[in-house]
């Protein structure tokens, strides 16, 4: 779908009051700006897949300068975190798992925001906790390296756009 037409048509439901906020999910930092400059309310979010695998840096920049939030979507790398032995180092460090080192790693990025699926009340629980661990600029430089990897799970040939990073 065209994205000038789909944010056209999120500024008829922001107007119709049928909803209050936009958010999109997958766009790259040039069609962030096009949605900036469509919209007629500020841009919620944008949505991409982000773990300690994947570097999103350039979008991440480009997303914190425009004051919108990054929102991580696969954030465990589909379970993947739970094995690497880096996070299981630091982890062991913080008395944390290596899923809980991922997440308060992502959620030491700018503007970041991270909404792991669980339907488990003590994942849930133990995720949120992730949110309590103080990583040291040591361990987050060394979660970075991780990047390298460049290793992206959520990528349909029909659906994906060419990203920056």
């Amino acid at each position: 779908m065209p994205l000038g037409e789909t944010l056209d048509a999120a500024n008829v439901l922001v107007a119709d009051g049928l909803v209050h906020n936009v958010g999109v999910s997958n766009l790259t930092a040039a069609m962030v700006d096009e949605a900036i400059e469509r919209l007629e309310t500020p841009l919620a979010v944008n949505q991409v897949e982000f773990h300690p695998f994947i570097a999103q840096t350039t979008l991440m920049a480009h997303l914190a300068q425009k004051n919108v939030p990054f929102e991580a979507y696969a954030p465990l790398a589909q379970g993947g975190v739970a094995d690497d032995a880096l996070l299981k180092e630091i982890g062991e460090k913080h008395d944390a798992s290596p899923v809980q080192v991922a997440l308060a790693w992502i959620l030491s990025k700018p503007n970041a925001v991270v909404l792991p699926k669980t339907a488990s009340p003590d994942r849930l629980a133990s995720n949120l906790a992730a949110a309590e661990i103080e990583l040291s600029e040591d361990e987050l430089r060394r979660i970075d390296t991780l990047q390298a990897q460049n290793e992206r799970f959520v990528s349909p040939d029909s659906l994906a756009p060419e990203w920056d990073d």
